[in-house]
This record gives C-alpha cells, structure tokens and sequence, in this order.
C-alpha cells in the first residue's frame, strides 16, 4: 500500500513524527509532504529514509499552483491514499487527487470546528475538503459528531481513528527537583500545571478565576504553570498580574512535556471545547491526574473519578473544587494517575494509532488485513 500523508506545516508534529514513522515500520510505503515550506520534520525524516516533498504553498495565491504540482507528484508516484490533516491540506491534497484521477482520498480532522478570529478560511477549506475527500477520519466521536451535526456528513462517510502517543520519557526525580529549584518551588508546596496554546478555547480564563479558590483551600503555597504560547499570552499574563494568591510561571512553549508534567500535583485542562487533545494523552502516559472539562473527546477518554475529574466548562466553581480534591487528597491523585496511566497504554499507543489509520485505508481501498 502506498500512501502520501499530507501537512499544511513541515515543522515538528507529535502526532505526524510519530504515525508516519509506526506506518512505515508496519510495512506500508509512506511518503510525507507539506503544502508549505520545508522543515524540521522533512529533515528528520530524511534521517530516517523517509521520502518527502514541499510543496511551498505559503499563502492562498500560492494555492493553485501547489495543486497543480501536487496533482502531477500523486499521478507519478501513483499513491494509493492521499491522507490529509486537517482543512488547508485537505482541500488541496482532495483536488488534487481529484485531478490526478488516483489515489483514495481521505480528509483527517482534528477538530471540532474553527471558532477563532479569522476563521472563516478555514470554515472554507474544511468544506472544499469534505466534498473533495471521499472519507473523514475523525480523532474522536466528538469530532464525528460535529462533522456530522455542523457540516451535515453522512455518517457512513466517517470513521473515528483516535490518536496516540509514545510513552512519554521517563523523568528522574533529580531533574523534577532541579525544575522545581529554578521556579522556586519548595517541596511542601503545590503545583498545578496548563500545557496549552495559548488561546481563550483553552479555559485559561476559568482556571485563573479558580485560583483563588483553590489557594484558599489548601494549607501550603500554591503555584500555577501556564507552559504553552499562543495568540492571548499577553491578556493571559496581564489577568494573571491581578491574582496574589498563588504564583503564576509563563514558561513558554515547552517540547519536553515529561519534565513538566512530572512537577505536577494536578494537570488542569478546562478547554470550553476540544476534538481530543494529544497533551491529555501525555498526561495520561505521565501517570498524572487531570482535572478537565466535560466537553468534546475529553469525556472519551476520561472516566470521571476513575481516571481523571470531569467538571463542566467555563465553571471556576466546579473547577476550583476538582483541582482541591486532589491537591488536598494525594492519594486520590496518585490512584487517579496510575489509572489515567493503564488507559493510555491499553487504548492509545502509536502503533495503535497508526493501526487505525491503515483501517480507515483499507476501507476506502475495499481491501482488509489478512
């Protein structure tokens, strides 16, 4: 089975790395491109002997001329499968197939539905890839639920694929107690940590509006690492100034998820909607306890109570109070983890992933596994 796996950006992807590199090790014939520049993730490949392309579309002028080149590359190369990620490469790896007159055509969405400013571009491209694209893999039954409702989809015309990760690394006590040292965090003290972009959809707002009321129940310091960077950091920072409750860290945007989730006692998640975000995944992995919202692909994987803490959205009551119950309860936090931790290796590996993709590939091949 050949198959061209298709990215708007070249640069580093913990789901992309990974899935393309589990696809290949499973003995399919993988090629990656990006409709824009080359990147970190083409040379990496390119390390690995992974064939991959750019296409160098950066704007939507670029756009036409990249569907033409791409059209000719799948009509040469003769895929199978033309898999692309999201709506911009969607729509161009869908038409472009089209044109080729080869290769399955599949639309992978990881969202739900763009609501951010200047959204109606990509409202745009996920219409032009849902009708050019004979399948949509969704991340999550939230996901196909929204496609299904929002974009009116046809059910048959979806499958759900989870995503994966790789267990995370494992973090030496004396690397947690160095972090710990440089932010000032003492040992009684408690930490709570966000690993997102930064933006509004992700609940910053709620979970800063919680603080207070968390510090307030606890009988030792409180501290809140907001690791991530995003379009709202500098509103973030300046509400952030306002509470004297705890001490707040901006620490940016952090590659090694491990070390940071390592020095947490909670894992705060408070998204106001999410199709099924990777981060939950690590944490999980981490063996950490998450306190998240009862939205979207959050509600798939975490059993309230079991593996996790689900509470409503935009809600810093509710919030406030699953954060306590296991800061105050350590025990409780660490059953929680070792739970979240048996989930993620019996449901959400990469190889497993990968594994859903190449279902989702035989499907529309009309082929199956032996």
């Amino acid at each position: 089975m050949k198959v061209l796996v298709l990215t708007e950006q070249g640069t580093s992807n913990r789901i992309t790395d990974r899935a393309i590199v589990a696809l290949r090790d499973s003995g399919i014939d993988v090629t990656f491109a990006s409709t824009g520049p080359k990147g970190a993730l083409h040379e990496s490949f390119s390390r690995q002997g992974i064939p991959n392309v750019a296409f160098n579309a950066v704007r939507s002028l670029h756009y036409p001329g990249a569907i033409l080149r791409l059209s000719r590359y799948i009509r040469s190369e003769r895929f199978d499968v033309v898999h692309s990620a999201e709506p911009i490469p969607a729509a161009l790896g869908g038409l472009a197939a089209l044109l080729a007159q080869t290769g399955k055509r599949i639309f992978h969405r990881q969202h739900l539905w763009p609501e951010n400013p200047g959204a109606w571009k990509q409202q745009l491209f996920s219409r032009v890839g849902t009708i050019s694209n004979q399948l949509i893999m969704a991340c999550s039954a939230a996901t196909k639920r929204v496609a299904e409702d929002r974009d009116r989809i046809p059910s048959y015309k979806i499958m759900v694929a989870e995503n994966g990760s790789n267990p995370v690394r494992l973090v030496r006590h004396e690397e947690s107690e160095s972090l710990k040292r440089s932010l000032g965090i003492e040992a009684n003290e408690k930490v709570v940590v966000i690993l997102s972009r930064l933006r509004k959809v992700k609940g910053h707002e709620t979970l800063f509006s919680s603080i207070p009321m968390v510090a307030g129940k606890l009988s030792a310091p409180l501290h809140l690492i907001v690791a991530g960077s995003g379009p709202d950091e500098e509103r973030f920072r300046r509400i952030a100034e306002s509470i004297a409750e705890a001490k707040i860290h901006f620490v940016g945007f952090q590659e090694d998820v491990a070390l940071w989730f390592s020095v947490a006692d909670a894992i705060a998640m408070p998204s106001y909607w999410d199709a099924l975000p990777f981060a939950a995944i690590e944490a999980m992995f981490c063996a950490r306890p998450i306190v998240a919202s009862r939205v979207g692909g959050f509600c798939e994987i975490i059993k309230d109570g079991v593996n996790g803490i689900l509470v409503e959205p935009k809600d810093p009551d509710a919030l406030a109070e699953g954060l306590t119950n296991v800061l105050t309860n350590p025990a409780f936090g660490r059953e929680l983890g070792e739970k979240a931790k048996e989930t993620a290796e019996a449901r959400f590996s990469t190889e497993q992933m990968a594994n859903r993709w190449v279902v989702c590939y035989e499907r529309i091949l009309g082929t199956k596994s032996g």
